[in-house]
């Protein structure tokens, strides 16, 4: 499975738009993360309808480490990751609100 969403990623810096990308294969994850101008390729496992991955973002301030975690809809995405500069949320629905699933 292939998967690619338009993001708004949430920083205590304010809100960037970005890239969330990644191919699953039966639970192994592989993607990458874009936003601020950067990419990072990420790793992790996806089950059922949940998304873990971890990876580091090269910066002007230099390597951040990450871990996340996200529910994948059939519409989109939303998730929070963890960083050493605290917690970012991301989300596909900048503006709305996510459907129920029926």
């Amino acid at each position: 499975m292939q998967r690619s969403f338009d993001i708004s990623v949430m920083t205590p810096l304010g809100k960037f738009s970005g890239t969330l990308e990644f191919t699953a294969e039966n639970t192994v994850v592989h993607g990458f993360l874009s936003f601020l101008g950067m990419k990072s390729q990420f790793e992790g496992e996806f089950i059922n309808d949940n998304l873990a991955f971890f990876g580091a973002m090269k910066t002007p301030l230099g390597k951040i480490d990450y871990k996340a975690k996200a529910t994948v809809f059939n519409d989109g995405i939303e998730g929070e990751g963890t960083t050493s500069l605290g917690v970012l949320s991301f989300s596909s629905y900048s503006g709305r609100r996510r459907k129920p699933k029926a």
